[in-house]
């Protein structure tokens, strides 16, 4: 597997040279997440009735379409594994407000809607009338930032996920021990997920997490 990593990295190094964003990231991931991506490359192209180094070693001399249709098959799958890697952000989001309109008034839900409310009323999404939304009693609250935070992101789709992008790469801050907010406080919606952990290296091993 050493000496096929080397070859694909030298493949790569060929056939992306024109395209710099995908050729820095495919030049940046770590040996360990580049053979992962083989390994599942070689079980794509086993199952397409090829071979892996047939496009890596340029064994295919003597038929120029077949040898430019097999590399373009290859082609595309470290395209689409560098698609997925820069739309993380977005599928987040997608998944977030996915989860949010799930269950709306769970206790990680009506955080995220109140922290939400309080970033499309600085932008400008939301009317600063939203604001008193914020200090209304419990029962009306939760029902009337939900609303508000429905009504704004039908207003202004790009708007509204500019705003929840920010939300959920911004950390909350921690609520002082003994406060009355510190019990019932839920866990950040949307917080940054921590190194190492399964689900982060799984998604280096599939050449979507960011190459350290």
């Amino acid at each position: 597997m050493k000496m096929r990593v080397q070859r694909f990295r030298a493949w790569g190094n060929s056939v992306f040279a024109g395209q710099h964003a995908l050729h820095r990231w495919l030049a940046q991931l770590p040996d360990k997440a580049l053979r992962a991506m083989l390994e599942r490359l070689l079980e794509l192209c086993a199952d397409l009735g090829f071979s892996l180094d047939w496009v890596l070693e340029k064994r295919i001399v003597d038929d120029a379409m077949l040898a430019a249709r097999l590399e373009d098959i290859v082609a595309q799958y470290v395209k689409s594994c560098y698609d997925a890697y820069i739309s993380q952000e977005d599928i987040r989001c997608f998944e977030a407000w996915l989860g949010y309109n799930a269950m709306p008034y769970g206790k990680e839900q009506r955080a995220l809607a109140e922290r939400l409310l309080k970033q499309l009323i600085d932008v400008g999404v939301s009317p600063t009338a939203a604001q008193s939304l914020l200090v209304a009693p419990d029962t009306e609250r939760v029902a009337y930032i939900h609303q508000a935070v429905r009504e704004a992101s039908e207003k202004d789709p790009r708007a509204f996920r500019s705003v929840l992008k920010n939300v959920l790469a911004t950390p909350v801050a921690p609520v002082a021990e003994g406060s009355p907010r510190a019990a019932a406080s839920p866990r950040a919606e949307g917080s940054p997920r921590a190194e190492g952990s399964p689900k982060a290296e799984a998604a280096m091993a599939n050449g979507r997490a960011r190459p350290s």
